[in-house]
């Protein structure tokens, strides 16, 4: 695969089909790029595989002190149904919560509801399908991105001097095939991970436009093609503050590749627990479907990252293990940007989703089987931070 390949949009049968599942109102993050990272249930249900475990799944323990203990946000006016992603900047959290189909700000201090956006418009909501948030600083104002899948459109809502929520600025992707993720890599960069037959990623111009595919898919085989092992990964970004890189996680794999902006190439992060997805797939039409079985085995269901860490949620769980939520998790792997493994931290809740402060302290998370609670953990030196 070449740096910067030119690629096409989704073809008219694969359009049509990412049309009729974008038309489920009930979505749920893919994470996580930021994680999501996880679109829809029908979405999941489509194009999730069945994975299998890895040999070395039953590895010796990794060392842990024992699990972090996390403060529970008390909601000062607001409420969270079904919260499936987060992101962090200074003391504010943005929430995708696909119970009500919403955007909200939180004060993390005060535990104050800043602002919400996504009101229904003629019986219909605004974000019918929030697959990633990214929180950054615009013109010095906190500035929140939801990418919506379903609407294949990247919208910023800033959080004004006066503290409420307002919104900004919108992209429309639609040139591009269907996204899990799409995030500002630099001031000038976006990159998008989705249902891609060349290229791991796209990088994109300010405006969503010209796409160019970059870096290799892994795992291709004529018993695996390229859009099945792109739908088994359902990758979540993460990207590095002030460098070049990005760090994608699988959802459904033991997998964390670290990929360099400038010229494409990649690395392998070393993984306590290495897997690959089983390719069992069901043909639709021309389209071939990633399908899940009760062996589907959850791997990275989100991440984040700081200048020197990243930061990865992994289950490692079962639907025959786990029945009711396989999809949270309760461990971080750490990471150095070469792809080291550094530390592994445990939370005392089950967790969904989690985003990272700059400094590496702190660790925000959603925990809960609805209604969602924020959990926010202190992170002591040699935890993972440096």
């Amino acid at each position: 695969m070449r740096f910067g390949e030119e690629v096409s949009p989704m073809n008219r049968t694969d359009r049509k089909l990412f049309d009729g599942i974008g038309r489920n109102p009930y979505s749920l993050r893919v994470h996580s790029a930021m994680r999501v990272a996880t679109m829809t249930f029908a979405l999941s249900a489509m194009i999730a595989g069945g994975c299998g475990q890895a040999a070395n799944h039953n590895m010796p323990a990794i060392r842990s002190d024992g699990p972090l203990s996390g403060h529970i946000i008390v909601p000062n006016g607001f409420r969270l149904v079904t919260a499936t992603s987060i992101a962090a900047f200074a003391n504010y959290v943005a929430i995708g919560d696909t119970g009500d189909s919403l955007l909200k700000v939180i004060d993390v201090v005060t535990g104050r509801l800043v602002g919400s956006a996504g009101q229904l418009s003629e019986g219909f909501p605004e974000f019918p399908g929030i697959a990633s948030l990214q929180f950054l600083a615009t013109r010095g104002l906190p500035t929140v991105w939801v990418y919506d899948w379903n609407q294949r459109r990247l919208a910023a809502y800033q959080v004004s001097p006066a503290g409420s929520l307002v919104r900004s600025n919108a992209i429309l992707l639609g040139s591009i095939p269907a996204a899990f993720a799409v995030r500002w890599a630099t001031d000038s960069t976006l990159v998008a991970a989705g249902l891609l037959e060349k290229g791991r990623f796209l990088v994109l111009n300010a405006r969503g436009e010209a796409p160019r595919a970059v870096g290799a898919i892994p795992l291709v085989s004529a018993e695996f093609p390229a859009l099945a092992v792109q739908q088994a990964l359902q990758p979540s970004l993460a990207e590095q503050p002030g460098g070049n890189a990005l760090a994608i996680g699988a959802r459904y794999a033991g997998r964390i590749d670290i990929y360099h902006l400038l010229d494409g190439t990649s690395t392998v992060a070393a993984v306590p627990y290495p897997f690959d997805p089983v390719p069992k797939l069901e043909s639709h039409g021309s389209f071939p479907m990633f399908v899940q079985t009760s062996s589907t085995r959850f791997g990275y269901i989100g991440i984040a990252a700081t200048a020197t860490r990243i930061y990865a949620l992994y289950s490692g769980r079962s639907r025959s293990e786990d029945r009711i939520a396989p999809e949270y998790a309760n461990r971080v792997h750490v990471f150095d940007w070469h792809g080291a493994f550094v530390d592994s931290l445990v939370l005392d809740h089950d967790v969904i989703d989690i985003a990272i402060d700059a400094a590496g302290s702190r660790l925000f998370a959603l925990a809960g089987h609805p209604p969602s609670q924020i959990v926010v953990y202190r992170l002591p030196k040699g935890k993972g931070v440096r």
